[in-house]
C-alpha cells in the first residue's frame, strides 16, 4: 500500500483516503457504507461518486484483486489439516471432516 501511496500525487491523497474507508468497509463491516454516504459525508462532496468507484477499481487492479487476508476461516482449515496429518501417521482411523469445512 504504501509503495503504492508514494507513486500517486500529493494532490489525490485525499482521493486515496476517502478510498481506503470506503473499500475497508466493505471488507469490515456486516453494512458497509454506501458510496452515496461517502461521497456526502466522509468526501464532504468533493469527490464525486464516480471517481471514487474509479479509485477503487485502481486500488483492485494495482492490488491485483488480492485484498482479503486470512480469516478465522483459514485458521481452522489449517488446524484440521494438520490434525488430519497426524492422525493419518499414527494410523488412527478417525478422519476429520476436513472437506466438509472447506466447502462451506
Amino acid at each position: 500500500m504504501l509503495a503504492y501511496i508514494r507513486r500517486q500525487e500529493t494532490k489525490d491523497l485525499h482521493l486515496i483516503g476517502v478510498t481506503a474507508i470506503f473499500m475497508a468497509s466493505k471488507l469490515e463491516e456486516v453494512y458497509p457504507l454506501k458510496v452515496r454516504t461517502v461521497h456526502e459525508k466522509i468526501a464532504h462532496r468533493k469527490l464525486s461518486a464516480d471517481t471514487i468507484r474509479q479509485k477503487e477499481a485502481e486500488f483492485l487492479e494495482a492490488f491485483n484483486f488480492n485484498v482479503v487476508g486470512a480469516t478465522l476461516y483459514d485458521a481452522i482449515a489449517i488446524c484440521l489439516h494438520i490434525v488430519n496429518q497426524r492422525t493419518n501417521r499414527c494410523k488412527v482411523g478417525l478422519r476429520l471432516p476436513t472437506k466438509a469445512f472447506l466447502q462451506l
